[in-house]
Formats: C-alpha cells, structure tokens, sequence
C-alpha cells in the first residue's frame, strides 16, 4: 500500500534500512513494510516516519491518501465552524461529511461528525438543547467507555455545551484523568484549556462556584503558548468572575474589564459580547 513510497523516500535520502530499524525493528521489517507484506504498530509507524524525518502531515499530502488528508483538513474546519456557530459553513460541512460516510461507511469518525454536526445545527434553528442531545445518540453511547484519549476529548469538547451538567461533569473526570495521565502532551494543547473552561463555565451555570475554580485553577497552572494565547486569557476572565463569587479577595473589576476588552483588540466582537453578558449574569455590570 504505501511500502513502495517508504522505500523511495528512504533511497533519496540515502538512509540505510539498518538506520531505519535500529531500535525499533529489525532489518527484515523494513524489507517486508517496503514490500507491502508488513504494517506495523502505530507508535512504530510514527517512529519510521520520524527516521525519515518526514512529518505524518507530510506523508499523507504526499501519498495522496485524501482520505487521511481530508480527516485533518475536516477536523479544523468543523472545529472553526462550530466555534463561529456559521450555520450555513455547518450544513456545506455536514453534507460533505455524509459523502464520506458513504464511501467509507466503516469509519466510526464520520459517523460520529455527522452527529457533532447536526445536533449543532439543530441547536441553531431550535435552540433546544433537550432536543438535540436527540441527535447525539451514538457519540454518547461511545463517550461512556472508560479511558479516553486525546480523540474522545475532542469529540466531546467540540459537543460539550449540549449536554447536561450531569453528563459533562461525569464525562470530565476522565478528559482530566487522562490529561493529568499524559501530563506532557496536553500541557500545550488547546483542547486542555477547551475543557476546563468549558466545565468552569457550564459550573459556574449550576452555581458549583468550587467545581469551576478547580478547573480553572488547573487551566490557570498550564504553559502559555501560541496556540492557547486565546484559551488562557478566557481562564483569566472566568478566574476573575470565579474569585467575584467566592469573595476571596483575589477579585478585580479592572483586571476583568482588561480581560475581556482584549478580546475586542484580537477582533472578536462576538465573544467580547458573550463574556460581558456571562459577567452580568454573575452579578457583574460591565458596559459593552
């Protein structure tokens, strides 16, 4: 299947096999992956990629798997769509997802984006959240396993807002055991912020004050980085709203009003809006 298209990358990189297996397979390996008669695991997969130097973005662009290739396009573009709520990008993505479905009616990913999709777009045109957990049924039914890892965590981030607190909190304490498991891969991750400040925020909606301060606390003690830079500031104004509530002495209205004024400096009109509206829910006034 794709034995061959190791095999060249390999020679024009003048690598040996021997510089291939060592450490990871032996030299037979290489020769049988080479000739489509092997497939390794997928940490060696990865790890053969990696003596090639070659990224596994890189190597489905190259191979022209679109398959591969258009699950990553797919999962920033429903990702975004979901975020701007763009009902007409949803349905554009749903249909397409539905295509997918069809011709590999086998990937439980599709099904399950098929789903994400739907229930979001009927959320949109209802507003009824009782209703379109309806639309869920086999994402949930998934999402009940025991351990997750970073593929769960992303499907239920990208539907968390639909479920009950019940649910969401239940379904969060493994999203939290896994990242705290897996410590060095999800410090950076956006997903890690996604989902403490999703539970703060679905917390502080049921008035479990306590529940949201540990989870932003967690958000809070996370690296900052490039991709999270939006992320954290979001933790810095659901900590301020958290501390206004717990009376605790750590609250400033000025450090708040910077917080979400910010928001409105990186053009994002809309979550400036929602921030000031979640702020005065919690007895905070702030002028829009």
């Amino acid at each position: 299947m794709w034995g061959a298209f190791l095999k060249k990358i390999r020679e024009d990189k003048r690598i040996r096999v021997k510089e291939i297996s060592e450490g990871i397979f032996d030299s037979r390996t290489v020769n049988r992956i080479e000739r489509d008669e092997h497939i390794g695991s997928a940490d060696k997969f990865i790890q053969h990629l990696n003596r090639l130097n070659m990224s596994f973005g890189e190597f489905c662009a190259l191979t022209g798997d679109d398959n591969l290739t258009r699950r990553e396009n797919l999962k920033s573009e429903i990702g975004e769509a979901l975020r701007q709520q763009n009902a007409k990008k949803i349905k554009k993505l749903l249909d397409e997802v539905n295509l997918c479905k069809k011709t590999h009616p086998h990937e439980v990913y599709f099904i399950h984006m098929a789903e994400v999709l739907m229930s979001s777009l009927r959320l949109i045109e209802t507003g009824s959240f009782s209703q379109v957990r309806k639309e869920l049924t086999q994402v949930m039914s998934y999402l009940e396993m025991d351990e997750w890892y970073q593929y769960e965590i992303y499907l239920f981030v990208s539907t968390f807002h639909i479920y009950d607190y019940d649910f969401s909190k239940k379904q969060c304490q493994k999203a939290f055991r896994t990242i705290n498991k897996h410590y060095d891969f999800y410090k950076n991750q956006e997903v890690t912020f996604a989902i403490f400040n999703n539970f703060a925020i679905k917390a502080l909606m049921h008035n479990e004050v306590m529940e949201a301060h540990n989870a932003i606390t967690n958000a809070l003690a996370m690296p900052l980085s490039t991709q999270t830079y939006y992320l954290k500031h979001m933790s810095k104004v659901l900590h301020q709203i958290i501390c206004f509530k717990l009376g605790n002495g750590q609250y400033s209205y000025d450090e708040l009003v910077y917080f979400i004024r910010h928001f409105k400096k990186m053009d994002m009109p809309e979550v400036t809006h929602q921030l000031v509206k979640f702020a005065n829910t919690h007895g905070i006034a702030i002028p829009l």
